[in-house]
């Protein structure tokens, strides 16, 4: 078992926005098999997916987790009329992140939790990660989710969330039981997007059918069995936008393995976690094995503080 060093970092992205980010792996980044970029879901704290850099760390490879700009240690003392966006988070938050991965190390590998895996597509060095895999992400249409997640979400874009978010300036996730509150901006990406059966790809304003098409990097798909959120069919809608990029399609069979569910967010717990994260890093592999070295650059990684 490799010895983990864990460091704290501040990232900066092109606007001049920093961002709280944190490093895990050997004190010679360049001994370690790859580096993974792990791409949030939406309103999840860098925190929650510390136990599983650690794990990944303790395998041999090196990970980078951060909060986007408005979210739990790159959160702003005022949340109310913060300008924060999807494509804020994509552009300018993950696009900075992936940068630094670059610099750092010549493989990386971009692991995306719901909209951190969305995410992935929408910078522009996709085309220098070896490739990405995703976990539990998909179109957001409530169409394609179970039954029992619907009372909620219509709580959430029709009756609590658009007075809330007017009144607060934000959206109090917590009180809906659903992560880290959320700039007004990001809800109402969210919230439009989830409206549309294909997601971003549905909306003409987006522009990321022309840029997902241009994707070759070989992309994992991952969903759980019993996923409420991003159930087979809303992997697929998502994925079709990946015109010409290579998609392995996974479903986890949570009896299969022994456990009870799995869901859209124990992935991550330690439990659970602990029998699947070792099928992620053959996942992890295969993309590796699969795909051209990153265009990693030499240099000394610019907006490290």
């Amino acid at each position: 078992m490799a010895v983990v060093v864990e460091q704290p970092l501040e990232v900066v992205a092109a606007d001049g926005y920093r961002l709280s980010a944190r490093l895990f792996g050997p004190e010679d980044l360049q001994v370690a098999r790859a580096l993974l970029v792990v791409g949030p879901a939406t309103g999840a704290p860098q925190r929650y997916y510390g136990r599983f850099a650690r794990w990944c760390a303790e395998q041999g490879m090196a990970v980078l987790t951060f909060d986007y700009r408005g979210i739990a240690a790159s959160r702003p003392a005022v949340l109310r009329g913060f300008p924060a966006s999807f494509t804020a988070w994509a552009e300018l938050d993950l696009a900075a992140v992936l940068e630094l991965a670059l610099a750092l190390h010549p493989r990386v590998v971009m692991i995306g939790h719901s909209f951190g895996g969305q995410a992935w597509g929408m910078v522009p060095q996709v085309h220098r990660t070896a490739g990405p895999r995703g976990l539990w992400y998909g179109a957001g249409w409530m169409g394609y989710m179970h039954w029992s997640e619907r009372p909620r979400l219509h709580l959430l874009w029709t009756v609590l969330g658009p007075p809330l978010v007017a009144l607060l300036g934000y959206l109090p996730s917590p009180w809906l039981g659903m992560g880290e509150p959320l700039p007004a901006g990001v809800y109402r990406d969210w919230r439009r997007w989830c409206g549309l059966p294909r997601y971003f790809f549905d909306d003409p304003e987006s522009g990321m059918t022309v840029r997902f098409a241009a994707i070759r990097r070989p992309v994992v798909a991952v969903t759980a069995e019993d996923d409420p959120w991003a159930p087979p069919a809303s992997v697929r809608a998502f994925m079709s936008g990946l015109t010409a990029a290579p998609v392995r399609y996974i479903t986890v069979v949570p009896r299969e393995l022994g456990l009870a569910s799995i869901g859209h967010v124990a992935y991550f717990a330690e439990g659970v976690g602990r029998l699947l994260w070792p099928l992620v890093l053959g996942w992890v592999e295969d993309v590796l094995a699969a795909a051209p070295p990153g265009g990693g650059s030499p240099e000394a990684p610019a907006g490290l503080s």
